[in-house]
């Protein structure tokens, strides 16, 4: 008799929140929105450590692969008429482009000379983009995980 009437209970108070809700809806966004502002860097670490765990990374990965494959004709008429409105953005975009492809790829890692996994690493964004650098791959992670590019140099 006790699981019945605590399941009525859930129910009554579900179906309570939802008409509270209906009423309250402004007044309840702004609490939460306030809730979110305050406790930013808390919930910030409990992302980051949820997406530490390999099985949090397969799911986050399997959800955003379905996503893009449910909505690949949306994105794609999304894509296309943002680029009919940005025409000169696109044609900026594509002659930095040219610009880059021609600098090409240094034969080793400027850091620790190795050969493997070479890639590409913006030193800043002056000069068009054109202050790059050749690193390894685990380098550039170091980079960025350093957020500063100029330690591994000095």
């Amino acid at each position: 008799m006790e699981f019945k009437s605590k399941e009525r209970d859930r129910k009554y108070m579900r179906e309570y929140m939802r008409e509270y809700y209906k009423k309250n809806r402004e007044k309840m966004i702004t609490q939460i929105r306030k809730s979110q502002i305050k406790n930013a860097v808390k919930i910030r670490k409990k992302k980051i450590e949820y997406y530490k765990k390999p099985i949090n990374q397969e799911r986050s990965c399997d959800l955003n692969k379905t996503w893009y494959q449910n909505h690949k004709k949306e994105r794609l008429i999304y894509i296309r008429e943002w680029r009919k409105k940005n025409k000169e953005k696109m044609k900026e975009y594509a002659e930095k482009e040219k610009i880059r492809r021609n600098i090409g790829i240094e034969k080793s890692c400027k850091v620790c000379g190795s050969t493997k996994s070479l890639q590409r690493h913006h030193l800043d964004y002056s000069n068009n983009g054109l202050n790059i650098i050749t690193v390894c791959r685990a380098c550039h992670s170091k980079i960025h995980r350093k957020h500063n590019p100029l330690i591994i140099f000095n």
